[in-house]
This record gives structure tokens, C-alpha cells and sequence, in this order.
């Protein structure tokens, strides 16, 4: 350190064009000359040190747009993608603001919400506008993305199925009445429902109104959109109205729920109506086949009682769970490869805040990356 010191305070003296020899009579301004150097120096040493941080961030911001850029590439061979589909999901990831283009792949909120602006932009050019469909209808079969897994939420109309029950409603018209119906048709550009009981949409209906549209997703959510209407069948039975991105959503369930298929291991602490089940501590094995952050759904060779006290292990994520205490609510037995086997309904019992939030995490990162398409 007194060596740093040497080296500063000479370099100030010289900077300052002052002689070392002659210090001891111009303390005052060899001192204001030392300060400034020093100042100088400090600010240089930053000013290198930020240079370097800046390269830093700029080498890794261009490996990331390498790396996602090789990935795309891959993808694009996988899923035989031609020219056009290539163009149309380059022009995707533009659209919905990705910096990892390989997302476009497996996620479909990005997907939706990228085809659904290029699409926009295509309105004033009918010609266009039907082979971009044409393009997004291949692409969407060719990256499996007609029909979303169960208990995936939706995020475009472009997702319902043919046959999905609907509520509509038009609120300019009848705010009050209901029409049920079930959705007849789907293209990239619209969607028709069909009337059900032989009712019709009111005679004074016109194109450009708006619809609210509203559906139920078993075991999901309740969604609901408003919508332009398009066209209205000559006898009132079949209304075509757009498409919408970002749907209003109500979630049923009071947790998340997802299926996994996870080995778990299990012990009976207790068990109301055969205490012969809890002796021993005996060790066994099961199946964790869907999860919420209330409850789990475990898969057994034997059967289980409604009000069996259970401790389970099991990996959810990466992440090993140990000691999740749970109360079988029901059972029931069902077939599996020809064999029978026992799904226990079981809900958590007492186990701590910290780790049931860890579950629930771990359940909306899974929702997002996997269940969002992991393909």
C-alpha cells in the first residue's frame, strides 16, 4: 500500500510539474496538485472498469442473440417448417417483443399474441390476408398448437374447439337475455356459433355490433371476450363474429391444478377405519399424478380410506419434497393398462406456509414452461 501511495504521489508531482525535492516548501499546491491527479486517475480506473462492463454486457447480449438464433434454427429443421412458415414466425417473434426467439416454439400466449398482429396488419390486403392464414393454419398444426393440453388457460379465441358451449349477449340490443350456443366453425380470421334450442339472434341484429361472448373450460376457468360481429346467417341461427387475444378470465378452482406423473414414496401415520395400516411405519410407493397448491392427487396399487392420514415425498420441479402430511379425502379405483389401480384424492394437512408457497410456485413455473408448450 505505502508503495501505491509513492507511485500516486509521485505521478501527481510530475503531472503538476512540481519537483519532489522542493515539496517540503509547497505543501499547499503540491497537495492540490496530488488531489487533482488522483482525482483524474480514479476516474479513468472507472471509466476503464465501465468500458469493460459495457463490452461484457455487449458480448453477452450478442451470444444470447447467437444462441437463440442457432436455437430457432434447430427448431425450424424439427418441425419442418417452410419458407413461409419461417417468415411468418420470425415476423411473430418481432411481434411479440421476444428476445429468445425459441419461445415462439413452445409458448402459445407468444405465439397467439405474434400471429394475431401479423394478421392485423394484413386486414387492407384480402390477398395477402388469405395466405397468411393459410401459412398460420400450417404452422399451427405443424408446431401441435390446434388444441391446448387440460388445464392449460386459454389466451386467444383462436384456441376454443368446435362444440365449446357459449353464452352470448348483446349488449347494445337485449344487455339482459342470454342466447346459448356452440361454437360451429373456426378460422384464423373468425369464429361462428350456432344457436341452440331453436332460438335465433334478435331480428334487429347488424354487423359491427359487438357481442359478449362467455364460455366455461371444465375444471379451469370461465372466460369471456367481446367481440365485432361479422356476419349474421340469413335466419338468425348463426352469428360470425372476430377473434379476440387476452380473454377476461375467472379461475374456477380455488388452486392451479396441473397433471405431472412423479414417483412418490408414502407412509400411514393414521388411519380411522383400518389402524392395522399405521403399524410398522411401513414404506410405500405411489404415483403423484396431478397437483395444486391444496392438494394432490396420489395413484396406488392398494387402496387408501377417505380420512387416511398420510406423509409423502416426492420431486416436483427439481426440487425433492419431503414430509408433505395430507388427509385422503376420497379413492377410487380405476383401470390402467388393464390393472386396477387406486386415485386418491388427498389434501395437505398442516404442512407450513413457506412450503406450500414453494409448491405453488414451483406449479405456475411448470403451468408457464410446460404446460404454456413444452413441445
Amino acid at each position: 500500500m505505502p508503495v501505491f501511495f509513492i507511485i500516486v504521489l509521485s505521478a501527481g508531482a510530475v503531472s503538476a510539474k512540481v519537483n519532489l525535492a522542493d515539496l517540503s516548501g509547497s505543501w499547499p499546491t503540491a497537495t492540490r496538485n496530488v488531489a487533482g491527479f488522483i482525482i483524474v486517475f480514479f476516474i479513468v480506473v472507472i471509466s476503464v472498469v465501465a468500458l469493460f462492463e459495457a463490452l461484457k454486457i455487449l458480448n453477452k447480449t450478442a451470444a444470447e442473440k447467437r444462441a437463440s438464433r442457432e436455437a430457432f434454427t434447430d427448431l425450424v429443421k424439427k418441425f419442418a417448417l417452410n419458407t413461409a412458415e419461417i417468415t411468418l414466425l420470425k415476423q411473430a417473434v418481432l411481434n411479440s417483443g421476444l428476445t429468445d426467439a425459441e419461445l415462439i416454439f413452445r409458448n402459445i400466449e407468444y405465439f397467439e399474441i405474434g400471429i394475431g398482429r401479423e394478421l392485423e396488419k394484413c386486414k387492407k390486403n384480402p390477398a395477402l390476408l388469405r395466405n397468411v392464414c393459410d401459412t398460420v393454419s400450417s404452422a399451427r398444426h405443424k408446431l401441435n398448437f390446434q388444441k391446448i393440453p387440460a388445464g392449460a388457460r386459454y389466451y386467444s379465441s383462436r384456441e376454443l374447439p368446435v362444440g365449446q358451449p357459449v353464452t352470448l349477449r348483446i349488449p347494445d340490443i337485449a344487455p339482459d337475455d342470454k342466447i346459448q350456443a356452440a361454437i360451429v366453425e373456426i378460422t384464423e380470421l373468425s369464429i361462428t356459433a350456432e344457436c341452440a334450442d331453436n332460438k335465433t339472434a334478435p331480428p334487429d341484429l347488424r354487423s359491427g355490433g359487438l357481442l359478449q361472448v362467455s364460455l366455461f373450460k371444465q375444471g379451469e376457468a370461465e372466460y369471456s371476450f367481446q367481440a365485432a360481429i361479422l356476419r349474421i346467417s340469413t335466419d338468425l341461427k348463426r352469428i360470425t363474429f372476430d377473434h379476440v387475444i387476452e380473454m377476461n378470465r375467472r379461475q374456477v378452482r380455488g388452486h392451479v391444478r396441473i397433471e405431472i406423473n412423479n414417483q412418490a414414496n408414502f407412509r400411514i401415520l393414521k388411519s380411522p377405519t383400518a389402524p392395522e395400516k399405521a403399524k410398522g411405519a411401513a414404506r410405500h410407493s405411489g404415483m403423484v399424478t396431478d397437483i395444486s397448491g391444496g392438494g394432490l392427487s396420489l395413484q396406488t396399487e392398494n387402496p387408501l380410506s377417505a380420512g387416511d392420514v398420510v406423509l409423502l415425498s416426492f420431486p416436483l420441479r427439481g426440487n425433492a419434497l419431503h414430509g408433505i402430511r395430507g388427509v385422503v379425502l376420497r379413492s377410487f379405483v380405476k383401470e390402467k393398462n388393464g390393472d386396477p389401480v387406486f386415485e386418491n384424492h388427498v389434501e395437505y394437512d398442516g404442512i407450513e406456509n413457506t412450503v406450500k408457497e414453494k409448491i405453488i410456485r414451483l406449479i405456475f413455473e411448470m403451468q408457464r414452461e410446460e404446460l404454456q408448450w413444452q413441445k
